[in-house]
């Protein structure tokens, strides 16, 4: 897959648009990820609340290309004023209110 062909859907009026909320696609939601792979591949568990709920199993070129989207979504979002903290920075911020 080329570079170009790298699909990032950020609405209905995209002409590859993809409906998350189709009846044909499975849901999943993780709330933190564990990452392992072997010399081939990579493979992603979703963890819910720290149990396992589902792993993604990718080659390490299609793991890349995730990488690459995710970052031109999330720089995308940021770019409108809305800064994502790090789980560092949340706990770090809360550790402090705690302290006080």
């Amino acid at each position: 897959m080329a570079e170009s062909d790298n699909i990032v859907i950020t609405s209905p009026s995209d002409k590859n648009f993809i409906d998350p909320a189709s009846p044909h696609l499975i849901k999943l939601y993780g709330n933190n990820f564990a990452i392992g792979g072997s010399l081939s591949d990579l493979y992603l568990i979703g963890l819910l609340n720290g149990q396992p709920s589902f792993v993604v199993n990718m080659s390490y070129t299609a793991a890349k290309i995730l990488q690459q989207n995710i970052n031109s979504y999330l720089e995308k979002f940021e770019s409108s004023g809305i800064r994502i903290p790090t789980v560092e920075e949340i706990r770090d911020a809360s550790s402090k209110n705690k302290n006080k």
